[in-house]
């Protein structure tokens, strides 16, 4: 039963890898923050030319749950967001950024 339940573990964490990368907008959203190191969500927006209002608040909850992007509420006015990719998600973006050299590498 132990053997299951680790092959369960290891395929969750397969599925979780698969709808940060299988996600239209995911690795899009992460990059911006990669390089843009803070961005509001206006400029997500604007970086993301036909990304949609809702699928951007969407994608950001999803990676504000799996702690990859923070999310800082500004004291000002009118009050600004700002978004931040935290460890977790700095991480990400250089092991998917490996993915890509590797592809390049071997002419995927």
């Amino acid at each position: 039963m132990k053997d299951n339940n680790e092959i369960m573990k290891k395929l969750h964490h397969a599925q979780v890898i698969n709808e940060i990368i299988g996600s239209k907008w995911g690795i899009l959203i992460l990059r911006e923050l990669h390089f843009n190191q803070k961005m509001g969500f206006n400029e997500l927006l604007k970086s993301l030319p036909s990304i949609s209002s809702r699928t951007l608040s969407l994608q950001i909850k999803k990676f504000s749950k799996l702690s990859m992007i923070e999310k800082k509420v500004l004291d000002t006015s009118p009050i600004h967001v700002e978004y931040k990719l935290t460890e977790k998600g700095k991480e990400f973006t250089e092991t998917f950024y490996n993915l890509i050299q590797w592809s390049l590498k071997w002419n995927f």
